[in-house]
């Protein structure tokens, strides 16, 4: 597109970074996940991508990032991969009515992937944009935890249990910590535990590559790394966190399965000192980073819903470009991925 009301950019190069932080900024539905931040990490994620309006005054008016994330070896990844949206493209109501001509632009950009899948952080304001191209909506879950109030209020919204859990892992000497940046041995320390959790649970995770670019490529104020020691001063639980504007994400975390320290309650204690750690930067919420399928039982969902956030109802678009490669991804490949963890 190029025209009397700007172009459309798909070389993130060519953008210009204080504009292009400017914008998401002051963007209302602006995230971590439209930043150069972002594109950074989805450099270890996969192929990370750009679509950019830009007015004739050279300004932005509309961003959306995404990565093309492989399925399997090398042998197969390039017919079987997937283009990912996290936070859906944001353009100034004053171009609003574009967002049509950015999507179309998303999807030549990715007409090779076998699907595209956007998730949310809002309800989507683009929805009759993303079906009349071609996806079709999904339910998904999120839940969000308000910590504008105070630390009494947030603790009597915990369930019983957790609140119990909670005060018992605070008789147990447990050491929390909280960095900016990492030793490499505390991210290697880190990456063990989240590797040897996504892998007891069968599910995908990133490569060390990714927590590396964490620690040493995105800006410090846009990162936190938190960690649970023991007494014998052994890391046992682990998060890489990102922050972004007025919320704290729940990127990735992982724990040691050993039943006689879970006795005393760590994650309890771990995930109530993430949410006080927020409070104390001043953030107002806290995104748990997704909650499954409200059509399906998800544990993971009934564990997080005990910390007083609200669940929310998101949603995801999806387009299949390729539906055979699609079904046998979601049967064949998913199959022989968990027999191989």
């Amino acid at each position: 597109m190029k025209h009397s009301e700007g172009r459309l950019i798909t070389n993130q190069k060519k953008i210009d970074r204080q504009k292009w932080l400017s914008f998401v900024a002051k963007h209302p539905r602006g995230t971590f996940f439209h930043t150069p931040d972002a594109f950074e990490l989805y450099k270890t994620l996969g192929k990370p991508g750009i679509v950019a309006l830009v007015d004739t005054n050279g300004n932005l008016q509309g961003v959306c990032l995404y990565y093309i994330q492989p399925f399997g070896p090398p042998v197969v990844n390039r017919l079987f991969n997937r283009a990912l949206i996290y936070g859906n493209l944001i353009v100034n109501d004053k171009h609003i009515h574009l967002a049509d001509e950015m999507l179309n632009a998303i999807l030549k950009q990715n007409k090779r992937a076998v699907y595209i899948e956007l998730r949310n952080f809002h309800v989507d304001r683009f929805a009759d944009v993303f079906r009349r191209n071609g996806f079709k909506y999904k339910p998904h879950l999120g839940i969000i935890n308000n910590l504008q109030p105070s630390e009494e209020e947030l603790l009597a919204a915990l369930t019983a249990s957790r609140r119990n859990g909670v005060r018992k892992a605070l008789k147990s000497n447990l050491a929390f910590k909280a960095e900016h940046k990492i030793s490499d041995k505390e991210l290697d320390d880190g990456y063990s535990l989240i590797s040897e959790s996504y892998s007891r649970i069968k599910i995908p995770f990133p490569s060390k590559s990714c927590f590396k670019a964490i620690n040493k490529k995105l800006t410090l104020v846009s990162r936190v790394f938190c960690m649970l020691y023991d007494t014998n001063g052994q890391m046992m639980v682990f998060a890489a966190c990102l922050i972004y504007k007025d919320t704290f994400y729940g990127y990735y975390l992982g724990a040691k399965r050993d039943e006689e320290f879970l006795k005393k309650r760590p994650l309890d204690l771990f995930n109530w000192e993430l949410m006080l750690l927020a409070k104390r930067l001043g953030l107002k919420y806290f995104d748990w980073m997704g909650a499954g399928s409200p059509d399906e039982d998800y544990g993971v969902r009934d564990f997080k819903k005990q910390y007083g956030g609200e669940i929310l109802e998101t949603g995801r678009f999806i387009k299949i470009n390729k539906p055979l490669r699609y079904w046998l991804i979601f049967t064949v490949l998913k199959k022989v991925y968990k027999l191989l963890r």
